[in-house]
């Protein structure tokens, strides 16, 4: 259990430091507000930790339709 978790939190720390950056800009500018986009950037990663690790070939589409 303990390995399934590790390797869970490497896969969503590497899409975090691989597109964080895109989802906050992409969000912000979907809302109009900074504020909001940061926050639902971080909303979408910690769902990300709820969910089984997946094979994902087009991370920022997966992560755009993730809903926080």
């Amino acid at each position: 259990m303990a390995s399934a978790e590790s390797a869970l939190q490497q896969h969503v720390h590497a899409l975090y430091s691989d597109h964080h950056r895109w989802l906050q800009g992409w969000l912000r500018r979907q809302l109009g507000n900074a504020f909001d986009a940061a926050d639902l950037a971080q909303d979408v990663f910690l769902r990300l930790l709820h969910r089984e690790p997946c094979d994902i070939r087009e991370p920022r589409t997966y992560l755009s339709t993730i809903e926080p």
